[in-house]
């Protein structure tokens, strides 16, 4: 049986790995929400009047899209304007599991330390450390501190 941790886990990871092929397609699109107004051949104009939002503020929306500082409500509220849906997600470069046994590893190898160097050990010795090593693995996938400093 599974803990409710993995469970959990193991959702939002299907969750995510259905939005990492987006990422590519995504890549050279500067700007959706021009993007979008010019793929309905609407003019800052018709978009002005549409959102009661003067034409700088629309051109300056645009710019702050290509910029990272677009602010959420507005960009909303121009999706909106054009029958859009904004969709806003977050989504891992890599595998959630993948993430956490990164972060996990670094943890445990950090824990051990010096030790965690195999020179001058007999292999009785280096296997002992492997196994110490993925039960500390194992703890910090199951502990609240994975992300502590």
């Amino acid at each position: 049986m599974l803990s409710q941790l993995t469970e959990r886990r193991l959702e939002a990871s299907k969750k995510f790995e259905e939005l990492r092929p987006f990422i590519q397609k995504c890549k050279g699109t500067r700007s959706w929400l021009k993007l979008a107004r010019q793929s309905l051949n609407m003019s800052v104009e018709q978009l002005s009047r549409r959102t009661g939002l003067a034409k700088p503020t629309i051109y300056q929306a645009e710019r702050n899209e290509e910029a990272e500082h677009i602010n959420l409500a507005t960009l909303k509220r121009l999706a909106n304007a054009m029958d859009f849906e904004l969709v806003y997600a977050l989504v891992p470069r890599a595998p959630i599991m993948q993430i956490l046994k990164n972060q996990a590893s670094e943890k445990a190898l950090a824990t051990l330390g010096h030790r965690a160097h195999y020179n001058n050990m007999s292999d009785v010795q280096v296997d002992a450390l492997r196994t110490e090593l993925d039960e500390l693995i194992q703890n910090y996938l199951r502990s609240k501190d994975l992300w502590n400093e």
